[in-house]
């Protein structure tokens, strides 16, 4: 969520932030700071009527004392200012209530600020190369789909049977490299990241507080006459692990977390060849890394994070590059982005396997996450996200990479040879 002191007291750069993202509604904001006003006024006004209260009690309680009529008379007076005082305290405080509510609904839909980093091209599409493992690929003739079939290691026709278009059953060898490659990552970041295993089942509320709604509510798979979603990424339940809270002290943190998990989206409209096979599909898999630290340590720890999911790239020996999102193309709370994407040789392109973002206090304010400083002061702690990676994506361009099509078989990375039975899979098995 916003900072709404940002939005008061820098409303100028708070706008042409937002618009340098594509967030241009100006008359909104607009309205939202004068009713942010509105209310700050009124809250003022009623913290004074309540100090008003206190002080007539008291001279009314100190008049009861006193049997003299001209006490009585004044004392009466005060009774009927206390009265008509109560009654306006009341009033402005369910006014204030309302007021606050609608202004939070408000302030939920207006995306993150972006980070002074984040590129800032005119063309939605352009990036910033920040790394390229390599310069020249090889190119083959067949897609992962297409092998995937071949190789008897993915089923698509009986997925749709079974659950629809956009699903998939991993069989044969291909469910064992799929769970080689689960084991795998998480025993590599089990080394700095604590492992946590969630339910895929969440509240509205936990959606909230990650940014998934109200913005992304209709692409969700909500449960029908429930309280639950399926979650669309572990992300949501990783930031939600400590929603309510308050780092008692500086040195409880950074936080970090890794989690296997399904992840479930509507995917609606996703067509062309980057959003066929395994690229995007309704259900698919990830293993998640997840950060809470000091807003001092944010860029120090978000480069950590990166690093941390290259460096299960670089052990699948897979030729990757590292680009910053234009702020355009940020994700709603994110305040930067860098995706990792994995060369596929079939596209001759590049395919995102992994978006990391930092975004900073925006959704430790939704969900409460605070810390405390060294003069016990309170302060929202700074959360990073990314994945470490994409299950399904890099399963797709494993057989890609490492498809030898003069031997017509696919080889294993080394890296995976040890949680499995096999080398390499062929077509006579």
């Amino acid at each position: 969520m916003i900072d709404k002191k940002q939005l008061l007291n820098n409303f100028q750069s708070f706008f042409t932030n937002l618009k340098s993202r594509g967030y241009d509604n100006l008359i909104f904001l607009e309205e939202l700071k004068e009713e942010i006003k509105k209310t700050n006024s009124l809250i003022f006004k009623t913290e004074n009527d309540l100090k008003r209260k206190n002080i007539l009690s008291k001279e009314i309680g100190s008049l009861l004392k006193n049997k003299n009529d001209h006490d009585f008379q004044k004392r009466n007076q005060l009774i009927l200012e206390l009265k008509l005082l109560k009654k306006t305290i009341h009033l402005n405080t369910k006014l204030i209530n309302k007021l606050k509510v609608e202004i939070n609904d408000k302030c939920l839909t207006i995306p993150n600020l972006a980070d002074k980093k984040a590129p800032n091209f005119a063309n939605k599409e352009q990036f910033e190369k920040i790394f390229t493992s390599k310069n020249e690929y090889k190119v083959i003739n067949l897609n992962h789909k297409e092998l995937g079939v071949k190789f008897k290691l993915i089923n698509f026709l009986k997925a749709t049977k079974i659950s629809g278009s956009k699903f998939c059953i991993y069989e044969n060898k291909g469910s064992i490299l799929k769970r080689a490659l689960i084991t795998f990552m998480l025993d590599i970041h089990h080394q700095k990241y604590q492992e946590l295993d969630f339910p895929y089942l969440v509240k509205s509320q936990t959606m909230f507080n990650s940014g998934q709604y109200p913005k992304f509510k209709f692409d969700s798979y909500q449960i029908a006459d429930s309280n639950l979603s399926l979650i669309p990424t572990a992300e949501v339940p990783l930031l939600s692990y400590y929603q309510d809270t308050i780092f008692k002290k500086e040195t409880l943190l950074p936080q970090s977390f890794c989690s296997f998990s399904g992840c479930f989206r509507k995917e609606a409209g996703a067509l062309g060849k980057t959003t066929s096979g395994l690229y995007r599909m309704h259900h698919f898999n990830k293993v998640e890394l997840f950060k809470f630290c000091l807003p001092k340590n944010s860029e120090f720890e978000f480069n950590n994070l990166v690093e941390d999911a290259v460096k299960i790239l670089k052990l699948l020996e897979l030729p990757y590059r590292i680009i910053s999102l234009n702020r355009q193309d940020l994700g709603f709370s994110a305040a930067l982005t860098y995706d990792l994407e994995v060369y596929s040789p079939f596209l001759q392109k590049y395919i995102e396997v992994s978006s990391i973002s930092n975004c900073k206090d925006f959704q430790a304010r939704r969900a409460k996450i605070r810390y405390k400083d060294e003069n016990n002061k309170i302060h929202y702690v700074h959360t990073l996200n990314g994945s470490g990676v994409a299950i399904d994506r890099i399963f797709a361009l494993i057989l890609e990479n490492y498809y030898d099509s003069e031997q017509k078989i696919i080889k294993m990375p080394k890296i995976l040879r040890k949680y499995l039975d096999f080398t390499f899979i062929s077509l006579e098995e």
